[in-house]
């Protein structure tokens, strides 16, 4: 699973950006090169044949990308009544009569979500605090990819009340901890003369 792109350095924000736009060129020119009949049939052209292999090797990492900002990828086929995911289900969107206009819409709006962030994630790259709070992450996830690598279902597990219950007791413990630490630290640096007491 992706960090939140509120969760990311500067240069990890250039990336998915950067990403995420020539996923988008890809299924722009994939969709150009569908063939339509007048009965309603469509088919791909050699061209986009090319880029549904292109699409392919893409695919997954623009979808947790997409995730990532808090867009919603599903929308309702009205025909059947169900939901379904309209970034892993694109080479299927004209068999059951979506429009992929609401696709490129959820691409756009993702990669605008991190174009309108550029400025805090050169912000948050340069505070200690950031790095801080990113370390406590990668504490709090350890069990739960552990979890993950044996065989469990880690995301299942993270998102059970159980698993609520834990991260939320790891951040408090976590951030007493730190309090505590920098407490000491400033404590010995007034003793050692260092720091003056307020």
């Amino acid at each position: 699973m992706e960090r939140n792109y509120k969760q990311i350095f500067s240069w990890e924000n250039k990336e998915r950006i950067k990403y995420l736009e020539n996923f988008n060129s890809h299924v722009v020119n994939y969709f150009k090169n569908i063939g339509h009949s007048r009965a309603g049939d469509s088919w791909e052209e050699e061209p986009a044949k090319i880029e549904r292999k292109e699409i392919n090797k893409l695919i997954d990492k623009a979808h947790s990308y997409i995730i990532a900002t808090g867009f919603s990828t599903k929308a309702i086929n009205l025909e059947t009544v169900r939901e379904l995911d309209l970034v892993l289900n694109i080479f299927n969107l004209g068999k059951l009569h979506i429009g992929h206009r609401s696709l490129l819409d959820t691409i756009e709006r993702a990669i605008a979500k991190y174009e309108n962030d550029k400025k805090s994630a050169i912000l948050r790259t340069y505070s200690p605090l950031f790095w801080i709070a990113l370390l406590i992450d990668c504490l709090v996830s350890l069990p739960f990819e552990a979890l993950g690598k044996v065989g469990f279902n880690q995301n299942r597990i993270e998102v059970s009340f159980m698993g609520k219950l834990f991260k939320y007791a790891f951040y408090i413990i976590s951030y007493l901890s730190i309090a505590v630490l920098a407490h000491i630290f400033i404590s010995a640096l007034i003793k050692a003369g260092f720091l003056t007491k307020l």
